[in-house]
């Protein structure tokens, strides 16, 4: 059965109490047995550097005494503290009582388990390294994603794409190979790509001796003298350049939602545009306007985002490998690009989608003013020249706190980036009375998803719509920036909240990333045709993440496999599945796992 694209979700109304759609996703969720005294006990799987603050949560059927709580080291048996259990305001799903557990005193370097009552939690580490050890993990997916030639297959694919349509120069080919399947189909969008690209430049930047030279430049095994973290934001900034082949062209898509009648390896992709299977796909040029095929049209009103955002990413590209001397012909050009495609952003204002076809759904993104921020920001680091920066400061009270955060609901990307990293790029160089106000633009946000988390027993400050982990790491992301930019650590358990909740301390007891940790509860039945027909693990892949039950009930063409696993921990709030038929809850994304390596990297010792 082939289903519709999880990046193809009109958002729906808010979860909250009184939506029908409720009731009719409780009447579809399978609820599981549980005898009256079960108790299941989540917690951060991969673990905590000692000086994290450290929790869990016991949902339980029955009151829990708390008489026999404490964290024992494994393999010893040892306690190492004797905890205590606080009931929370709220109860989850069918579980009335809730509690928090506190296990911040445990410091020491070791594996230990938390032992509630006859229940024990999944196994956790505490240690400098704990984070450090999974840092490379995300890269094997990325790299399963390239398109083009694929070291992970080491074949080619989708070398014929593309010809244009929808725009100028339509029924032409160009050379639209390379870049990243953006999910686990085989569409490739810049609007993805860029922050991609984006997020793991900056992530060099920050954390600048974390990196290893694995891997060359097209991903196969063997140094190549560049930080493999370059070596993959390079992957998606070259397929970038290919879409702006000369001044004033931009492409921002290749293939539409045609590839869905397909489930299929990327290397025998079957699906056919009309010009033949495999003879190349659509290529839709940056227009400024609706655009679409078929009756189903975006809403775009220009280009800022996209054209902004890759600016942004040439910028820093070009500042990177220039002062570290790594292809200082390559930073010159990509310095070249950056000033063009500023001008175009700022010329052509307005926000571009991704385009839709034979269904209504695609990427509405709205927000640019963070864009053009950003690409401002990044061209005054490189330039030095003062322009920029004045515009840069100008956007940036253009986007203020814009966000997702505190919404009870949003379309789909809407508000993506997740994170206005525009605002942290340029609070380097503000003036003193500036950097007071991109810190609170900041500290808005965190506080109205603080406010957020006090509603639900697990203290989540994220709504569960559609991809809800991207979001989850854009607020992660945004307490790391917000402390670094010395806002202090009012907004610490929030942050480490929302990291514990990606591994593990969630309903399900589920890490959402694959194969993180090594040992431990991680998706294995992804919806992925390489998972799906092959078996192969997609290590490091950050899945999309629960969403509200209103949501997983209203979805085309989804349905569960096998008996779901997770049944007696759904509720109204959230649903996720470990099964490949849900492509609402278990569709790895690449721009998740490339925000997955900055927040590995944040907490990998050196912050």
């Amino acid at each position: 059965m082939i289903v519709s694209h999880p990046h193809a979700h009109e958002q729906l109304k808010s979860w909250r109490a009184g939506n029908t759609r409720q009731t009719l996703a409780l009447m579809l969720i399978a609820v599981g047995g549980l005898s009256s005294a079960q108790t299941f006990v989540r917690i951060n799987q991969v673990g905590f550097l000692p000086s994290d603050l450290k929790s869990a949560v016991v949902m339980s059927m029955t009151e829990v005494s708390g008489s026999d709580c404490m964290v024992v080291e494994k393999g010893t048996g040892k306690m190492v503290l004797k905890a205590t259990l606080q009931r929370t305001s709220e109860s989850y799903g069918q579980f009335p009582d809730v509690y928090s557990v506190d296990v911040t005193p445990v410091r020491s370097e070791g594996k230990y388990v938390l032992h509630v009552n006859d229940r024990d939690s999944a196994e956790f580490s505490v240690g400098v390294n704990s984070y450090k050890q999974y840092l490379f993990h995300p890269f094997a997916y990325l790299r399963e994603q390239h398109c083009g030639y694929n070291p992970v297959f080491d074949t080619v694919c989708h070398t014929s794409d593309g010809i244009v349509v929808a725009g100028p120069g339509e029924g032409t080919r160009v050379d639209a190979v390379g870049g990243y399947h953006d999910a686990s189909d085989y569409l490739r969008f810049l609007i993805t790509t860029s922050y991609t690209s984006g997020i793991l430049l900056m992530t060099y930047k920050e954390y600048p001796g974390l990196w290893e030279d694995r891997v060359d430049g097209r991903g196969r095994n063997g140094s190549n003298g560049v930080p493999d973290i370059l070596d993959e934001a390079r992957w998606g900034v070259e397929w970038m350049l290919k879409l702006t082949p000369q001044p004033g062209a931009l492409y921002h898509q290749v293939a539409d939602d045609r590839d869905h009648r397909f489930f299929d390896l990327p290397f025998r992709d079957s699906s056919d545009y009309g010009w033949g299977a495999g003879n190349g796909r659509p290529v839709y040029p940056v227009t400024g306007a609706p655009q679409g095929l078929f009756e189903h049209k975006n809403t775009s009103t220009g280009v800022s985002n996209v054209a902004g955002r890759t600016a942004a990413v040439f910028a820093l590209a070009s500042w990177l490998w220039s002062r570290d001397g790594f292809d200082k012909a390559f930073a010159g050009i990509l310095r070249s690009k950056a000033v063009e495609l500023y001008r175009m952003a700022v010329e052509r204002e307005g926000s571009s989608e991704s385009v839709p076809c034979r269904a209504p759904y695609r990427f509405h993104e709205i927000t640019y003013h963070d864009d053009l921020e950003w690409g401002a920001a990044e061209l005054y680091r490189l330039t030095s020249d003062r322009r920029y920066l004045t515009e840069a400061l100008r956007w940036a009270s253009l986007a203020a706190d814009t966000s997702w955060m505190g919404k009870d609901t949003a379309r789909h990307y809407e508000y993506f980036p997740y994170v206005n990293v525009g605002h942290y790029e340029l609070f380097e160089f503000a003036p003193e009375a500036i950097k007071d106000s991109l810190r609170e633009y900041y500290r808005r946000g965190l506080e109205r998803a603080w406010k957020a988390s006090a509603t639900n027993a697990f203290g989540y400050g994220v709504p569960l719509i559609w991809v809800s982990n991207n979001l989850d790491l854009g607020l992660i992301t945004q307490g790391i920036l917000y402390k670094k930019m010395g806002g202090g650590k009012q907004y610490d358990a929030l942050t480490v909240n929302a990291r514990d909740w990606i591994f593990g301390r969630n309903p399900w007891g589920q890490s959402f990333v694959v194969g993180v940790p090594d040992i431990g509860s991680t998706p294995q039945d992804i919806h992925s045709a390489v998972t799906r027909l092959l078996g192969m693990k997609l290590q490091g892949a950050v899945v999309d993440g629960p969403v509200f039950a209103s949501i997983f009930a209203s979805l085309k063409g989804l349905h569960l496999s096998k008996p779901d696993q997770f049944a007696a921990f759904q509720s109204t709030w959230g649903v996720y599945h470990d099964d490949w038929g849900d492509y609402s809850t278990n569709e790895p994304t690449i721009d998740a796992s490339a925000a997955l390596v900055f927040v590995l990297a944040a907490f990998s010792g050196t912050q």
